[in-house]
């Protein structure tokens, strides 16, 4: 598969760019990926990183290519944003006085403006990167955009790779192979790497992030408080560049490791001097800043506004995500989790006018989700079952992604957005003992539930859409069959 995968990807290169230049980065990036392996990894998770590497590498070799042949067609087929990214990217000529003034005079709505101005760092960067490989006779593409973003989507997979070998519930037992699919099937990945974004950079600074958490969590020792201290400080002062209110994500870290320290008060019964230390940090820290929650909450309705009125914007207009977005924050708040996950509804939204790669790469997560997320109800039911003896690594995971679902669904309900958090979705369906054969009986009456509520969210769309009880009789159709599949399936449980 992976040969073909390079021979198609060599064919598609060149016809997109007519030079070899995307193959010799490419090549390159490989190499340095290589080079990452020897110095990181040994036995069997050096070959388990290597075939990561060389399948997600070549995957997106040749979907970045494709990529490029719709865009030379005059197709927009990756949104406007990746668009004025590249653009200005590329501008030998930008400086920040060009970031003050263009956007408003080169026909970009105000909509974008603050978007636009978020990206001024990353911007800036890659600027620079595009002018360095211009002095040296590389021509400006896309393809060294995508070649770096691919290369920092290997780094987060062996980050990946590496925190899930250090899980103390995992007792130094890892599904490589497992690992390997979910991270290579995962379309938002092909999204981050084959559409030049800032999306690649930002989940492998997330991961660092989770990284150094679980370090802390599994051994409080001062080195690891040290790497803690540096990477968070660091993060909260570059998140805003990255995108509008991501510092705030250190918050979501804090509550989740509260959330331990509240859990070990419970379960031991007592208070321990680092508890109590602990805590009284945290109180004096929300005394000093009590004046500022005013401003957070603030922040955070602002931003859910501008999020609701541009996802109202790009969401198709008898999609079930145009209702989604229009609804009260709290039914959102209760719809969110799951919505998110399976979004966009109907699976071809999108594509009503041309072929959006971009939301191809949308739908292609929807897919990946709908058969993965019975894996993560069975290791959330286990998780509930065992809570009084759940281990720390795994309750902070949970409690992450609980909260990351939450607050990306009431505010952009973007997939783009979740996905820059996949990695801890990964490791916690990594975890179900998929070679246990009542596991997989599960998986499959799991996985008609899902498939029948998604169908029947299908009915109500075409309900809304075609307004035609015959077409809605034929939707009906599927979820009966299903129902009859889950009955047999209940059966061969018992």
């Amino acid at each position: 598969m992976i040969n073909i995968l390079i021979i198609f990807g060599f064919l598609v290169n060149f016809a997109a760019y007519g030079n070899l230049f995307s193959t010799l980065i490419y090549t390159s990036i490989w190499g340095i990926s290589n080079l990452t392996i020897r110095f990181c990894f040994s036995g069997k998770d050096k070959k388990i990183a290597q075939e990561i590497s060389i399948l997600l590498i070549s995957l997106i070799y040749f979907l970045s290519a494709v990529t490029e042949l719709l865009l030379i067609q005059g197709i927009d087929t990756v949104g406007i944003d990746a668009i004025y990214y590249f653009r200005t990217a590329t501008d030998p000529q930008w400086n920040f006085r060009s970031l003050l003034f263009d956007p408003f005079s080169s026909g970009l709505t105000s909509d974008y403006v603050v978007g636009f101005k978020e990206d001024f760092l990353p911007i800036l960067i890659w600027n620079k990167i595009y002018n360095l490989f211009y002095s040296i006779g590389i021509p400006k593409g896309r393809y060294i955009g995508t070649s770096i973003n691919t290369l920092f989507l290997v780094w987060t997979s062996f980050l990946g790779l590496n925190i899930l070998r250090s899980l103390e519930f995992m007792n130094n037992k890892i599904p490589g192979k497992f690992y390997k699919l979910l991270f290579c099937t995962n379309g938002i990945f092909w999204m981050y790497g084959s559409i030049h974004l800032r999306e690649s950079v930002i989940t492998f600074l997330i991961t660092i992030l989770l990284k150094v958490w679980l370090d802390w969590i599994h051994e409080n020792s001062y080195f690891n408080l040290i790497k803690l201290g540096i990477v968070n400080t660091s993060f909260y002062f570059i998140g805003d560049f990255l995108r509008g209110g991501y510092q705030n994500i250190i918050f979501i870290f804090v509550v989740s490791f509260l959330i331990l320290e509240v859990y070990k008060i419970i379960t031991e019964k007592k208070i321990r001097l680092r508890h109590f230390i602990f805590l009284s940090i945290l109180i004096f820290f929300f005394l000093i800043n009590v004046e500022n929650f005013s401003q957070v909450f603030l922040s955070i309705q602002e931003r859910f506004e501008q999020y609701n009125y541009i996802s109202n914007k790009e969401a198709s207009v008898d999609s079930i995500g145009k209702i989604l977005v229009n609804q009260p924050i709290f039914i959102r708040i209760f719809l969110s989790g799951f919505f998110l996950l399976i979004m966009p509804i109907p699976f071809w939204s999108g594509q009503d006018i041309y072929f959006s790669i971009y939301q191809f790469f949308k739908s292609s997560f929807a897919i990946y989700n709908y058969f993965t997320i019975p894996l993560l109800i069975i290791f959330i039911r286990d998780s509930i079952r065992n809570f009084t003896k759940i281990s720390l690594d795994k309750l902070f995971l949970i409690s992450l992604l609980f909260q990351i679902i939450t607050f990306i669904g009431i505010t952009s309900l973007d997939s783009r957005h979740y996905g820059n958090f996949s990695i801890v979705y990964i490791i916690l369906i990594c975890c179900v003992n998929f070679n246990s054969r009542r596991t997989r009986e599960e998986y499959k009456y799991l996985l008609g539930y899902v498939f029948l509520l998604i169908f029947l969210l299908y009915l109500v769309y075409s309900v809304y859409k075609f307004q035609s009880l015959y077409i809605s009789l034929i939707f009906i159709l599927v979820p009966l069959s299903i129902s009859l599949f889950l009955q047999k399936e209940k059966n061969n449980l018992r």
